[in-house]
């Protein structure tokens, strides 16, 4: 099963070909997800990875992988301040959901099942602040000393990894992501409108302020 659900995940990404993005160049890229006509739905499960309160007004969901240089950018140096003004004030909420670009990145299904496999432990978080670091390799071996790093219980955490228990979660958020319209990471997807690149906190913040209006 874990290696049917693998295929199903490589084979979707080869097929709608997704890219990495940069930054757009200015804050227009946020008024126009704001303003785009045809609202995304994604369905967003209590268990997944999340920051902030359930109860903001804005709902950000993050499309992003572990091995992708501008989403791994992103979670180090616009993340922190994000968190700060909007997700812990209560002006919005971030969701995780994994869009692992196979083809491109061989590491990123393994690691994507490792920092589930952490939230298991409630450690989603934690564990992705270590894997995000320049110069992270995510092969086996480091997803596991990232994971005795964070004092997991390692028994649990192995048999996650050998037993692909977290295949299913994944193969799951890249379905909802293809549903939505996702084609390149990171996306967010603001209150339902698509937004594409590794944004500031400027650009961000225009979209949740507008989709809060």
């Amino acid at each position: 099963m874990a290696i049917i659900i693998a295929g199903i995940i490589i084979a979707l990404a080869f097929f709608f070909s997704q890219v990495e993005r940069n930054p757009a160049p200015t804050e227009l890229r946020a008024a126009l997800a704001v303003a785009t006509p045809e609202k995304a739905v994604v369905a967003i499960s209590e268990h997944d990875p999340s920051l902030g309160s359930p109860t903001a007004p804005v709902t950000i969901v993050l499309f992003s992988n572990w091995q992708c240089p501008y989403c791994t950018q992103w979670h180090r140096t616009v993340l922190p301040e994000l968190q700060r003004q909007y997700l812990n004030t209560n002006r919005a909420r971030l969701v995780f959901k994994d869009f692992p670009l196979s083809q491109i990145h061989p590491q990123a299904q393994a690691s994507a099942e490792a920092a589930h496999c952490a939230d298991a432990q409630q450690k989603f978080w934690e564990y992705a602040q270590r894997i995000t670091q320049p110069g992270t390799v995510l092969d086996e071996a480091n997803l596991r000393a990232t994971a005795a790093q964070l004092e997991l219980n390692l028994d649990s955490f192995d048999q996650c990894m050998r037993n692909h228990e977290q295949a299913a979660t994944v193969a799951e958020n890249v379905q909802a992501g293809i549903k939505a319209g996702v084609t390149s990471i990171p996306t967010f997807v603001i209150n339902g409108s698509l937004l594409e690149g590794a944004e500031s906190v400027a650009v961000l913040g225009a979209a949740i302020t507008g989709a809060s209006r």
